[in-house]
């Protein structure tokens, strides 16, 4: 059987899932590449890590593809990122990288639940 492969038509990667990994949500985010520079993308949660695909439309601002294992989450929440009004979704791993999304809609709360539960289902420290 072959593996389960996340990719949609505006996207500019394809992502294989591995044989047990499930898709837990999905949602529509903008990646913070520097601090002026937001990138549209679609952000997952799977079983065993956090995808995010920048959209075939966004400039080429960073990475096209961020992938980040739930046992490298060291923490996950809510913050007011500098020069900005909204709260985002702030996911720091253990290797030090801080990593910013927005949504357009206040979302940023359950995420940050569903991905502390998925950290911890996975057996993470």
């Amino acid at each position: 059987m072959a593996a389960e492969k996340l990719r949609e038509r505006w996207l500019k990667s394809k992502v294989e899932l591995g044989p047990d990994e499930t898709v837990l949500d999905r949602g529509y985010f903008w990646r913070r590449a520097r601090w002026w520079q937001w990138t549209q993308g679609t952000l997952y949660l799977t079983s065993r890590r956090l995808i995010w695909m920048r959209g075939a439309l966004t400039p080429p601002l960073g990475p096209r593809l961020i992938e980040i294992a739930l046992g490298d989450v060291k923490s996950c929440g809510r913050r007011r990122p500098p020069l900005n009004l909204r709260r985002a979704l702030v996911v720091e791993t253990a290797d030090g990288g801080t990593h910013w999304f927005f949504a357009l809609w206040p979302v940023e709360g359950t995420w940050s639940e569903s991905i502390s539960k998925a950290v911890m289902e996975a057996g993470a420290p």
